[in-house]
């Protein structure tokens, strides 16, 4: 999306609420963790995807657009939890209610 190179945070979203119906590219990256922090020299995994901001989505499709397209199962080693702490990024959102 134009206009949101380099923005973070409040800065970011206060973009995107402004800007309404739009898509744009986003990157998903999952660093390891070295002293209970993330180690921004050791990227495990990178995802690139299409966000659709629509100010016309339901909640009741996002409801079904969650279910139709999230897997029932998903393997994770177990050694990803050597170094887990929590509260952490390993357990953000398990057993807790992420808002939208």
């Amino acid at each position: 999306l134009a206009g949101t190179q380099g923005k973070s945070d409040k800065e970011l979203l206060d973009l995107l609420k402004q800007n309404g119906t739009q898509s744009y590219k986003a990157t998903i990256k999952v660093y390891g963790a070295k002293d209970g922090k993330a180690d921004l020299s050791n990227l495990v995994a990178t995802k690139e995807l299409t966000v659709n901001l629509n100010g016309l989505t339901t909640p009741a499709e996002v409801q079904k657009g969650v279910a139709d397209n999230t897997k029932d199962t998903v393997d994770v080693p177990a050694t990803y939890l050597d170094k887990a702490n929590f509260p952490g990024p390993f357990t953000a959102g398990v057993n807790q209610v992420i808002p939208y």
